[in-house]
């Protein structure tokens, strides 16, 4: 006859091999968070963006039938009630609860979102917070499609662009924003994109974007396409000093001699961003201005600056 074995025996010599592995009050094997990861998308992040996705259509007290092709089964529950389809409750949820719980539905725009972002060096000036805030502001943006049953597409000048397909794989595209190389000295690399077909264009840009860039949004309009582009301002540009700069370009390194508000400034600030708008406008797209954080900001300021902007 066989030797029993005692469950609490076995437990106890799992425990006996972990120990050795075990430090004081830690895993045995630390989970390693890469650090750019954590500074691009930190926890608080995610919160206050799983906060601004979660708007349910159907409210407490109404049984709404499921709009087809309008909308989706989310991820918010409710108490069952006379009238549910049995399909939509969650059996796992209702073995938690006290009652039956069912999803709600969500708002559905499906289609593809083409997401264009222009990564020339004038988008790192020096100061990072706008290449941060622009892979941000995408994550978000992605997110929010993916969520009403959509497609992504990221498009970046010099690559071939990545789709994501899935409410599955946010994952996948916050992995492709946190690996986006460093931006181009080269300027506005060659764009490939998807056929306007049945999607919708959002251009993330700063200020200084080139004439290939507008005339790239204007063959995606004249193609029956929809377009957004969103000008991304650091603090420093929306607020130039007062005197004489020395400044060096960032792509030719060619010095110049600027006055914000003086004579020898050809155009101030405020017409250089009318005149921006005016270029999207007469490319079919439709502009938005958004103020990226400073340096003492959260991550979560540039979502509650898309939110105001009604981007989502």
């Amino acid at each position: 006859m066989g030797t029993s074995w005692s469950p609490f025996e076995g437990l106890a010599s799992w425990k006996a091999c972990l120990g050795r592995f075990w430090t004081r009050g830690s895993p045995p094997w630390p989970a390693f968070v890469p650090e750019v990861s954590a500074q691009l998308f930190p926890p608080e992040f995610f919160r206050a963006l799983e906060r601004m996705n979660r708007r349910p259509v159907d409210r407490i007290g109404s049984c709404l039938s499921p709009r087809l092709g309008n909308s989706v089964q989310g991820f918010e529950l409710r108490d069952a009630r006379e009238g549910d389809d049995a399909r939509r409750v969650d059996w796992r949820a209702s073995a938690r609860s006290k009652g039956l719980q069912v999803r709600r539905r969500e708002d559905s725009e499906g289609g593809t979102l083409a997401l264009v972002l222009d990564r020339s060096k004038s988008l790192n000036p020096g100061n990072p917070r706008r290449d941060l805030d622009q892979r941000r502001l995408a994550l978000a943006l992605g997110w929010k499609a993916l969520e009403g049953g959509g497609d992504v597409a990221l498009c970046v000048g010099g690559e071939s662009p990545r789709s994501f397909g899935s409410f599955a794989r946010r994952s996948a595209l916050q992995g492709a924003l946190g690996g986006l190389r460093n931006p181009s000295s080269e300027g506005q690399l060659p764009l490939d994109m998807p056929k306007p077909s049945n999607a919708r264009l959002i251009g993330l840009a700063d200020p200084w974007v080139e004439d290939s860039w507008w005339e790239l949004l204007g063959s995606w309009v004249n193609s029956g396409g929809r377009a957004d582009v969103v000008c991304l301002v650091l603090p420093q540009e929306d607020m130039p000093p007062s005197g004489q700069l020395r400044l060096s370009d960032v792509e030719s390194g060619e010095r110049l001699l600027a006055h914000p508000r003086g004579s020898l400034w050809p155009i101030p600030w405020d017409e250089w961003l009318e005149a921006w708008s005016a270029k999207a406008k007469s490319s079919g797209a439709r502009p938005f201005f958004m103020r990226v954080g400073s340096d003492a900001d959260s991550a979560v300021k540039i979502l509650e600056n898309c939110s105001g902007a009604g981007l989502v």
